[in-house]
């Protein structure tokens, strides 16, 4: 939570996996978002967000130990066109042809 007024910030959930889709309602004064908790998506709602204590976040490991590496190398995260191809082809085209065929059998075309 980051006051305008005082420019303090102060955590309000632990959530160190991200929060995403956040909405703020003033009138009823709460906050509802979504996060990923258990190998899932989940919705979560914070009644008064501003009288919560904040929250200790515990440190993860890549945090740290992030002065022990000289340079993070991303060079295993680079995808070159053939292997993005091969994704498309091996992942998500199945998905699809699959989706699509199912619809068709419930529609009885």
């Amino acid at each position: 939570m980051h006051n305008l007024d005082t420019d303090e910030t102060k955590p309000i959930t632990n959530v160190i996996t991200g929060i995403q889709q956040i909405d703020v309602n003033r009138l009823s004064n709460k906050i509802v978002f979504s996060g990923y908790k258990d190998r899932g998506w989940d919705l979560f709602l914070i009644d008064n967000p501003t009288t919560v204590e904040s929250k200790e976040i515990p440190t993860t490991v890549f945090y740290a130990t992030k002065d022990e590496v000289e340079e993070f190398e991303d060079n295993d995260l680079d995808f070159d066109n053939h292997t993005i191809i091969r994704i498309i082809q091996n992942i998500y085209l199945p998905v699809v042809i699959n989706s699509i065929i199912m619809l068709m059998v419930r529609m009885r075309i």
